[in-house]
């Protein structure tokens, strides 16, 4: 067995593996482990944990993938086709004199092609049907683990092997066994491979509403929020609750609109347990405030409070130290060489006594750990420079390029990542060009649109002059 540092076992768990390559020496599923059901531990002496051939497992069933299934149906439907040259060569051996040999040999070099094409779609009835796109991907992806299997096998459990450092996965991370992790990066290593998890989930990114430092362009801060800040929590609320939550709407005895829970077997289907987490800053909190969270009833029977926000402060907004509060001309006042500075290598500066970029992601690796590990629907109500970040994470795009994403996280907008096992094949790597799985959806029409309503029908550039944009 060859000797290695670190090992990550691709265990198959799965009931319905094909066996149709023969396992190589050493090769024992989890059943024959211990680790499936009813299996019992694989007894072997030290010597076989050590490169020596074991002995002879219990016989299985042998079944055929998809795959292979179709492949020999295209064997037995060509193989009459790729006798005619034999059958002609035996014709030619038999001469022009007619025999009974010479006759029989005849009549099989044309009726068994013939019989051949005839009936060779009845070879593939078996492969139709609505769900074979289903069995294609399982198809392929058995066949990845039969190539593992002629390359790779698995870590012994007798013993033998505990003086190494490995990981073992079992269904993603469903459970995972370690095995003398000391140092840092393995360390590292098992926190990541633990929150990985090919299940679609979905998280959703969304900048406060507008805040009356947005209004006059200061920088940081704590402010609250101003009334076409209000309008987009409104508008966010009416979201969460109707497309992330799937809750019913309904009126309350004051004509005020309400939420409920849709049952299991509801036209529009069950309501959905999500998530929330907001910043600590008070614009966050309040973008959020008007989400609705009611309590849920999962098919499991546990209570959940669906929506119920989370506070993280890893998730503030950039500190600018002492430029917190400045508008770009107090800023450029105040420290002139500032400005230059961070257009030279905007991720890499930090403002003085306060953060870089670079400091960003440090304190945001916790939580893209957390909600690397979650299956359910997340709602990030954060700040630009943080939800760029972020962003840049699940769609593929370098850190460098983070700082300058200046159209991709805007207010009033939500932005959908639905990522799952094929999301990576869809990234673009660029930070102009939404990937496939992201979905945009822009409020900033209903906003402006509804502040206008709220104040007479007047123009939106009489609304920007009175919210002091102008």
């Amino acid at each position: 067995m060859v000797d290695a540092r670190f090992r990550v076992d691709f265990a198959d768990g799965g009931k319905g593996a094909s066996t149709s390559v023969a396992d190589p020496p050493g090769f024992a599923t989890l059943k024959e482990l211990g680790d499936g059901e009813g299996g019992e531990p694989a007894r072997t002496s030290a010597a076989a944990g050590k490169g020596a051939v074991a002995g002879p497992a219990k016989k299985r069933g042998h079944q055929l993938t998809p795959a292979m299934r179709v492949q020999k149906a295209y064997a037995f439907a060509g193989g009459q086709l790729q006798s005619i040259l034999m059958m002609g060569f035996m014709m030619w051996m038999s001469g022009n004199g007619v025999q009974i040999f010479s006759i029989m040999i005849t009549f099989g070099g044309i009726f068994n092609p013939a019989k051949a094409i005839l009936t060779s779609g009845k070879t593939f009835e078996r492969f139709g049907g609505a769900d074979g796109a289903v069995e294609a991907a399982a198809a392929a992806w058995r066949e990845k683990v039969l190539e593992f299997k002629k390359l790779y096998v698995t870590l012994q459990n007798d013993g033998s092997e505990d003086d190494l450092s490995y990981i073992k996965l079992i269904n993603y991370g469903e459970k995972v066994l370690t095995n003398n992790m000391r140092a840092y990066l393995p360390q590292r290593i098992v926190q990541f491979l633990t929150a990985t998890h090919p299940t679609k989930h979905t998280i959703y990114l969304c900048r406060h509403g507008e805040s009356e430092y947005n209004t006059t362009g200061r920088l940081g801060g704590n402010s609250p929020i101003t009334e076409r800040g209000w309008v987009f929590a409104e508008i966010l609320a009416k979201f969460a609750a109707r497309h992330i939550s799937n809750l019913r709407d309904v009126d309350g005895l004051d004509g005020a609109a309400g939420w409920e829970e849709r049952a299991e077997g509801d036209p529009d289907g069950a309501s959905i347990a999500a998530r929330l987490w907001t910043s600590s800053m008070l614009r966050t909190i309040q973008t959020a405030s008007l989400i609705p969270h009611p309590t849920l009833t999962p098919p499991n029977g546990a209570p959940w409070e669906s929506m119920a926000p989370r506070i993280y402060r890893n998730i503030d907004e950039i500190f600018a130290g002492d430029c917190e509060g400045l508008t770009p001309e107090e800023v450029a006042a105040t420290h002139p060489q500032a400005s230059y500075l961070r257009k030279m290598d905007k991720i890499g500066y930090r403002y003085p006594r306060g953060e870089s970029y670079f400091d960003l992601i440090s304190r945001l690796e916790p939580c893209i750990q957390e909600m690397e590990s979650y299956n359910e629907p997340l709602l990030i109500v954060s700040h630009q420079a943080i939800l760029r970040c972020i962003f840049a994470y699940l769609t593929g795009v370098d850190r460098e390029k983070a700082p300058g994403m200046e159209t991709q996280i805007q207010q009033n907008v939500v932005y959908q990542i639905d990522l799952d096992a094929s999301s990576e094949q869809h990234v673009t790597g660029d930070e102009k060009r939404l990937p496939a799985f992201v979905t945009v959806h822009d409020f900033r029409d209903e906003v402006e649109r509804t502040m206008r309503e709220r104040r007479g029908g007047g123009s939106r550039e009489e609304d920007d002059k009175v919210a002091g944009v102008l």
